[in-house]
């Protein structure tokens, strides 16, 4: 994974003096699109947001990488360097799943494929990914595509700085006369929706307290238990006998190993559930859920999850 050299934020703040969970809070707040490289010794972590929302959280040691939620990631820091940098506008999904990415077409050279009619291909194709142009005299440059079109390149002897767009296509592909291509393919379901524990476990917190203040603590409390019952066969992880969810005091804690996407299907499938059994909750549920709109909308129109919220 090679991520261009993108606007920077804030470099070199050490996490001896910066405090790193109230700082991400802010960018959070500040509904910041970007992502947090944090160096430590020995490995690197990446936190990637998009208008304040956590996309992706992973580690990187010996070239391998980790997914870890936001918490692991912060529990892990003693010591580091922190690098925070702008991400282009609706690209942030795209950046964030690079780790995710296989490979397409490897090893073309230009002996028998030709640049040119390669990047009309990809376009044609639609192909979420990037070419990867090995250039013969140790040059190095990429060009990175979304929906089959280009949002942008970088390379080697323009010390890797990210260029929107095309305007740097024609360089490439001219000093591309001798090289050797890789074409990668990034997962389409992961670039849009980017579902992931910790996204889930946020929103629905919240959610979960506005149901539990509306309905009451007691009855809610029971009426979670007999719906957990009622789904254990179709979801074994939420049978309260289980011990795998659990939600109390405002705080989601998972323990199961089940995917993101079925642990996000569960949820919102229980919640409707809750929402059509009590009279008149629905109306409740768009006044006093109605911040959440804003606060999670990419989220929530990643995931369908506009329905609970009466949308």
């Amino acid at each position: 994974m090679f991520l261009p050299q993108f606007e920077v934020y804030h470099e070199n703040l050490h996490t001896f003096y910066l405090n790193l969970s109230n700082f991400i809070n802010f960018l959070k707040n500040d509904l910041f699109t970007g992502y947090i490289q944090i160096k430590t010794l020995e490995k690197e972590y990446l936190i990637f947001l998009d208008h304040g929302q956590v996309l992706n959280t992973f580690e990187i040691l010996n070239n391998k990488y980790n997914f870890l939620s936001l918490e692991e990631i912060l529990s892990n820091i003693n010591q580091g360097i922190v690098n925070i940098y702008h991400l282009p506008e609706e690209t942030a999904p795209f950046w964030a799943n690079l780790v995710t990415a296989e490979i397409l077409y490897p090893n073309l050279s230009t002996d028998f494929t030709d640049l040119i009619k390669l990047i009309y291909k990809l376009k044609k194709e639609e192909i979420t990914g990037w070419a990867e142009i090995n250039h013969f005299q140790g040059e190095k440059s990429f060009i990175y595509f979304q929906n089959g079109i280009i949002i942008g390149t970088c390379s080697s002897w323009k010390k890797w700085i990210f260029e929107k767009g095309e305007k740097s296509l024609p360089e490439i592909t001219k000093r591309a006369s001798k090289a050797v291509f890789n074409v990668y393919k990034l997962p389409l379901e992961q670039v849009s929706a980017n579902i992931n524990l910790e996204n889930i476990t946020i929103f629905f917190q919240e959610y979960l307290a506005i149901l539990e203040r509306l309905i009451g603590e007691k009855n809610f409390s029971l009426l979670w238990r007999q719906k957990g019952i009622e789904k254990a066969e179709k979801y074994p992880f939420l049978d309260p006998f289980a011990n795998e969810f659990e939600y109390k005091e405002g705080k989601i804690v998972f323990y199961g190993d089940t995917s993101e996407k079925e642990l996000l299907e569960a949820l919102k499938e229980v919640c409707a559930e809750i929402i059509d059994q009590k009279k008149d909750l629905k109306k409740k549920i768009i006044q006093e859920a109605s911040y959440l709109k804003q606060k999670y909308s990419i989220f929530i129109e990643n995931t369908g999850l506009s329905s609970l919220l009466g949308i």
